[in-house]
This record gives structure tokens, C-alpha cells and sequence, in this order.
């Protein structure tokens, strides 16, 4: 997943969602989830399908979708993280409150195939509709993966930045993915660590988004995937569980979300 790579802009997390709790009661609410994950323990030696981790098109097909809070600045502040099935393996995935009359005005656009690919973020919330694509996509994961296999990606992607339909801004993005395997994400919970790095150079163009000719951003995101994420209602599902990372240049758009929980989509 991508970032935009400019000064205004985030990636999964772009446009958390905050409320207003007490930390002691986050951080309380987030440890009883977590003891809540009896299921997992990885399965060693057997081959896992990531897309069964994310986005899930299980939970995607029962209207479900994943809450949590982000910890980068210690206090948990309420993020989600919900998704739209497209025709052959394309999905969107918005990180507003779904209740929210603006829930789908920014998202990002990834496809599963051999490998999962992010193509695009739009963002029309604000004044100025904004559009990045990366050609080809940016790799960031195996479809198939096995406990104690080698998986290291890398490459180049030319980058376009859109506002309001006009190019204002063009790149070139190195970047570089790896799976690291199975590892211990919180007591007794374990997840299969992935690691993603792109640094875009912008070659031409001005934006008032900061992306203009001989501005470089760099970013780092790590994500880890569970099995045995708790579902409203009862019973556990594989799932996204944490995103750390964010943008390696600036002290903004940084985040540490971990999901607790899946949800039924409001109606």
C-alpha cells in the first residue's frame, strides 16, 4: 500500500478516524481483544493464501469490516478499516467511519493476482479532487506464501500525481517488499510480518501537496497479519491486525494501528 508521497497526504491511514477516550480505557479495551485471539498460533510448514488475510473476501462478502485505534502518540485514537470488492481481484479499501457521509470520498485501489499490487489513491474530500497511480502497481505481498520460504520484491513504478484531472506532478518510485515470516506481534499472538519501502523521486511538476520536481519522499510501512482476530458476535477470523510506518522524511503521517476486532457494517 502506497503512500501518495506528499506533504498532505497518508497512506492506509490517511484521515484516521479520532475519539475522544480515556488512554487507560483504550489500552484496557485493546488488552482484553488480544486475550480474546485464542486461535493464533501460526500453522508452521503449511502454505497460506495472504488474500485470506487480507482484505478477507470472507468477512468482505458478510459486510464486516475491522476496528482498532492508532498508538503513535500513546493515546489510541479510533481507526478502521473497510473494503469494496472489484472484478478481478481489485478492491478498495477506505479508512473513514463507514457512517460517515464522506466514508468513500478517499481511498486506495489494490489487485490481488500473483501478488498484491497498489495502483492508485484518490482523495476528492476536499476542495481539490487528487489522484496518484503508480504504473506498473507497486508490489507489496505473495498471494502464496509458506512458512521458512525466501519472498523479496523489488522494483521501479513511474508515478503521476492528478488534481483535479490535470497532471501537476510526475515520478519515479523505487521500492521493495519482504515477507519475514511468522512472528510474536503481542503476547501469545502471532502474525506473518511483511515489510514495504518506496522512495518516490519527483522529477517534474509543482502541487500544492508538496510533490514538486526534486522533492523526494520516502516511506516504511510494516503490516502483520493474524489468525484468530475476534468477531462481533463470536467466534474469530484471519485479518490485518497491524500497521506501523508512515512517512520516513517528515514527523507527520506516522501511525501504529492495530485492529481489534471485526464489525458489521452499519446500515
Amino acid at each position: 500500500m502506497g503512500p501518495i508521497k506528499t506533504h498532505s497526504s497518508r497512506h492506509i491511514w490517511r484521515r484516521m478516524v479520532a475519539v475522544g477516550i480515556g488512554a487507560v480505557l483504550l489500552m484496557a479495551a485493546f488488552a482484553t481483544s488480544t486475550d480474546a485471539q485464542e486461535n493464533s498460533n501460526p500453522e508452521l510448514g503449511v502454505e497460506q493464501d495472504l488474500r485470506d488475510y487480507y482484505p478477507n473476501r470472507d468477512m468482505v462478502d458478510g459486510d464486516m469490516y475491522l476496528e482498532g485505534y492508532n498508538y503513535i502518540s500513546g493515546e489510541g485514537q479510533r481507526s478502521v478499516l473497510w473494503f469494496e470488492e472489484g472484478r478481478r481481484g481489485r478492491f478498495k479499501q477506505y479508512n473513514s467511519a463507514p457512517d460517515d457521509p464522506k466514508a468513500t470520498c478517499h481511498y486506495d485501489e489494490l489487485r490481488w493476482t500473483r501478488v498484491l499490487r497498489y495502483h492508485v489513491t484518490m482523495d476528492s474530500c476536499g476542495d481539490v479532487e487528487r489522484r496518484t497511480k503508480y504504473s506498473p502497481g507497486i508490489a507489496l505481498m505473495p498471494r502464496d506464501w509458506e512458512d521458512g520460504d525466501t519472498w523479496k520484491a523489488r522494483g521501479t513504478s513511474d508515478a503521476t500525481h492528478r488534481e483535479d484531472g490535470d497532471v501537476v506532478c510526475r515520478g519515479e518510485t523505487s521500492w521493495s517488499a519482504e515477507v519475514f515470516g511468522w512472528v510474536e506481534v503481542a503476547p501469545g499472538v502471532f502474525g506473518i510480518h511483511v515489510q514495504s519501502r518506496q522512495t518516490t523521486d519527483w522529477t517534474e511538476g509543482h502541487s500544492s501537496s508538496g510533490c514538486s520536481a526534486g522533492f523526494t519522499t520516502s516511506w516504511k510501512e510494516d503490516y502483520f497479519l493474524v489468525p484468530g482476530l475476534p468477531v462481533a458476535g463470536g467466534g474469530t477470523a484471519n485479518a490485518f491486525k497491524r500497521s506501523l510506518g508512515g512517512n520516513l522524511d517528515v514527523g507527520v503521517g506516522r501511525w501504529d494501528v492495530w485492529f481489534d476486532y471485526w464489525a458489521p457494517l452499519p446500515r
